[in-house]
């Protein structure tokens, strides 16, 4: 039984196609049939999206010749297990820092609502300071809401190219 590694293929048909070079009359059949025997092998393989870069594909004996530059070597695999923990690692580090960030808005938003309570702004009132004081405070709380929410996409953005260097340490 051969092994190789998952590189981020979209579709069956291209992961079939690089694993065994299938091309030429009749070629249709034969990534169907190559596609149904990896996924005996490899269930997971049913949603590509859910599977990660550096994953192990198991290659039955049964199935068409693997081509001999995507069978993995010791060396591959050793190196697809240390990106496979890192990139656990990086899904737990993404998942705590969006549970803080879901925390800092709901309590920014909390301490907005306090600070343009009517409650406040009446007492604000009174003075002019106080007032202008107190509009700073809804200015600044407003541009760190802005920026809590604006956080996360640029981590996403980041957490992503981490991922695509995480893949390339596999290929290397």
């Amino acid at each position: 039984m051969s092994v190789a590694i998952y590189k981020g293929e979209k579709s069956m048909a291209d992961l079939v196609g690089r694993l065994f070079r299938v091309q030429g009359k009749g070629s249709q059949a034969a990534v169907k049939q190559a596609a149904d025997m990896l996924l005996r092998a490899n269930p997971d393989l049913k949603d590509l999206s859910k599977v990660p870069i550096g994953a192990v594909i198991t290659i039955p004996e049964t199935g068409p010749a693997i081509h001999p530059a995507e069978r993995a070597t010791a060396l591959i695999l050793r190196r697809s297990a240390v990106v496979t923990r890192a990139q656990e690692s990086l899904d737990t580090m993404d998942q705590n820092l969006t549970d803080v960030d879901v925390r800092a808005v709901n309590e920014t938003k909390s301490f907005l609502e306090v600070v343009k309570s009517k409650e406040l702004q009446e007492a604000a009132s009174a003075s002019p300071d106080l007032k202008r004081g107190l509009a700073e405070i809804v200015d600044t709380i407003q541009t760190m809401l802005k920026d809590l929410q604006a956080d996360p996409k640029t981590r996403k953005a980041e957490i992503a190219g981490l991922r695509s260097n995480l893949a390339s340490f596999i290929e290397q």
